[in-house]
């Protein structure tokens, strides 16, 4: 798939909360996953899909969803970017927040091989 399908279909899942096949049909077994901080509950680098899933079920355990909105993909190459807004609570403080962040990705041979995200704290 070219990035430009693989972008869309990232945000078209995404839109209708299927994260979890956004990995399982779009990421490269080996991808690795960025954020901008991390600690020893979470790291700042993951690699492999195992790792993923296991960052997605984290984040689906420690907050509840009230809404989100995924951007049109913006692509370039091999590359795209989406921007994200999240509306959640934090389980264990009970903490509401509203959040954006941009994500952006790396595809080859057809799979997304890299995805950083970039945020404000």
């Amino acid at each position: 798939m070219s990035p430009e399908k693989i972008a869309q279909q990232l945000v078209d899942l995404c839109r209708e909360g299927k994260n979890f096949e956004v990995a399982e049909s779009l990421y490269s077994p080996n991808v690795t996953s960025t954020e901008m901080f991390g600690d020893e509950t979470m790291p700042k680098q993951m690699t492999g899909l195992d790792a993923v899933r296991r960052k997605m079920q984290w984040w689906y355990d420690t907050h509840i969803t009230h809404a989100t909105t995924y951007s049109d993909p913006l692509v370039a190459g091999n590359h795209f970017a989406v921007r994200m807004t999240f509306d959640v609570t934090y389980k264990p403080t009970g903490q509401r927040m509203m959040f954006e962040e941009i994500g952006v990705y790396e595809v080859k041979d057809g799979k997304i091989i890299s995805e950083q995200f970039f945020y404000s704290v």
